[in-house]
């Protein structure tokens, strides 16, 4: 609990590197023996917390260093289900500090997802692992593109390269950075999910049942990877785009389903800023 109150009243962001926070955390986890079973990993406000300092302290390697022996120590009792919750976390919080301006942006967040690939490749935990980071950077590259800079060609191309390994489709988001693509957006795979109407009455159903309202949506789902929102944004940035290449009939179609499916999501996205 301690830790905890220290980490939250040093976390502005000035003064991180020269704080030694993460440090004297990292000293406390080990002196105290509580970095033998890594249990701390479970506590996601305290990994939350603890990564600025860690990354900002140059201690990016005992971030990495935790992940490693989740994933790969066959001494420790773990379920897969733990190592993968354990991990990812950790991994996440490595992209999502990565993907701020002061540390590389896009670029660096895609890196460091594939710095895990080359880490992990033998795991079979491997794909389970980059699920959720790399969500974190799809949404980061699609939804929020507008407040990010724009990551090069080469590691974009890399990054949805990356879907191939991983447990699910993905279809939503991999439209969607197709859409987004920084050298050459390409309309096919979005046009390809919406005009599948059955299928995406379907996913909504399934993953929202009922009527949808803004209002009553918990604004984490909004903000945080919810597929059903990310749809409504892959509509907003089809349409547009459909629009400005100048075909009227295509983006009324896509138009007209969306405000059907998705009336208060479609007519009204939630803001992000």
């Amino acid at each position: 609990m301690a830790k905890r109150k220290q980490l939250s009243a040093s976390g502005s962001d000035a003064g991180l590197a020269s704080s030694e926070t993460a440090a004297r955390v990292v000293g406390w986890l080990r002196s105290s023996g509580a970095d033998v079973h890594l249990k701390f990993l479970d506590n996601l406000q305290f990994v939350r917390s603890l990564a600025p300092f860690l990354i900002a302290e140059g201690l990016e390697s005992v971030a990495w260093e935790w992940t490693a022996r989740t994933v790969n120590d066959e001494t420790a009792a773990w379920s897969s289900a733990v190592r993968i919750r354990r991990a990812s976390r950790m991994l996440a919080e490595l992209v999502r500090i990565k993907s701020q301006p002061q540390y590389g942006d896009l670029d660096a967040a895609i890196s460091t997802i594939l710095d895990a690939e080359q880490r992990f490749h033998a795991s079979p935990l491997l794909a389970s692992l980059l699920t959720l980071p790399w969500r974190s950077v799809s949404w980061l590259s699609t939804v929020e593109a507008y407040s990010r800079t724009t990551p090069s060609q080469k590691l974009f191309d890399a990054h949805l390269a990356t879907a191939d390994l991983l447990p699910e489709p993905f279809t939503v988001e991999r439209a969607h950075l197709n859409l987004c693509h920084p050298t050459h957006p390409d309309l096919a795979p979005a046009l390809r999910f919406f005009k599948d109407r059955q299928r995406l009455r379907e996913l909504v159903r399934r993953l929202h049942p009922g009527k949808i309202h803004l209002g009553k949506m918990d604004t984490a789902k909004l903000k945080g990877l919810g597929v059903i929102p990310w749809i409504a944004f892959l509509g907003h940035d089809t349409v547009n785009h459909l629009t400005r290449l100048g075909r009227s009939r295509d983006a009324e179609d896509v138009t007209e389903l969306l405000c059907s499916e998705l009336p208060d999501l479609f007519t009204n996205p939630p803001n992000l800023t």
